[in-house]
């Protein structure tokens, strides 16, 4: 493929309004109420999915590899693995941000101000995977199984945070004195939020939901405003699968996801073209250090 491709996406703002329509339904709808309609809806929609710069916010740098993981794998872990998972760095740190999902309708607090059975399954699953990360070996292993770029592995530390979505915020705070006790169940490196609290981000308006198996990461879904440029291309071309995922991504039209699956092969070839971590080539592509 020669020609350079002209597609553009969606604007993010014409999108917003598509999220905000289609997201405001879903909540109304008796589906909501099940964890794994919300994990299905969420998947076609990672903009509303929380922290994709990691706890801190815009500080830290875009996840790696421009996606949202869903049902992340943890090596050699054997019980529930978390719904999703950002991978995100700054100068200093790799933090891996894993997402519990539970269900709307389930309560935060007993009757009598103690915590839930509910409450307390979800606090512990979150306990078992901060223990699983203070082994230094399954840091390792984690790195190797989401391909992290070398230069996470020798320059940054890994520092895993943890965000819980559970429940309504109505009742989680019907009393100031049970949202202060709420408030002070939540540990270091750790979120709770209702659902309440979720909505479309305009800054991760670029990027996808994936997948990873032992040979890598696989695109599950692709919103509509991506635009394969070659800003992107070299963490776009990690993600095998990508046709097949625009063509199950919802608002894509007929002829707009031909192009959009065009315009990632152009940029696919063009990020294999690109040499060393510090080089350009003609389109100004600077690879994406994987290993």
């Amino acid at each position: 493929m020669s020609n350079k491709p002209t597609y553009k996406g969606m604007s993010r703002e014409a999108y917003l309004d598509i999220v905000n329509t289609e997201w405001e339904a879903f909540k109304n709808n008796p589906d909501f109420d099940d964890e794994r309609n919300v994990q299905n809806f969420l998947e076609k929609y990672p903009c509303l999915i929380p922290c994709p710069f990691g706890t801190s916010g815009p500080n830290n740098h875009g996840p790696y590899p421009f996606a949202v993981i869903t049902q992340p794998v943890l090596p050699s872990f054997t019980k529930k693995v978390p719904d999703f998972m950002w991978i995100t760095s700054n100068s200093d740190f790799v933090h891996p941000t894993l997402i519990e999902l539970e269900s709307p309708k389930k309560k935060w607090f007993n009757l009598d101000g103690t915590p839930t059975a509910d409450f307390t399954q979800a606090y512990d699953q979150i306990s078992t995977w901060m223990a699983w990360f203070e082994n230094p070996l399954n840091k390792a292993q984690f790195a190797e199984y989401y391909h992290l770029p070398d230069y996470f592995r020798e320059k940054r530390i890994m520092r895993p945070n943890y965000v819980l979505i559970y429940g309504r915020r109505d009742e989680a705070t019907r009393t100031r004195e049970l949202a202060e006790k709420r408030a002070m169940m939540i540990r270091p490196g750790e979120i709770h939020m209702s659902y309440d609290r979720l909505g479309p981000s305009l800054d991760a308006m670029g990027f996808i939901c994936s997948k990873v198996d032992k040979d890598g990461y696989v695109a599950q879904y692709i919103p509509p405003t991506i635009t394969p440029d070659p800003w992107n291309a070299p963490k776009m071309s990690v993600h095998r699968f990508k046709d097949d995922a625009v063509r199950q991504s919802p608002h894509f039209n007929a002829q707009g996801a031909v192009d959009l699956i065009e315009a990632f092969k152009y940029w696919d070839e063009e990020a294999k073209k690109a040499q060393g971590p510090h080089m350009t080539n003609s389109n100004g592509i600077t690879p994406w250090p994987i290993r």
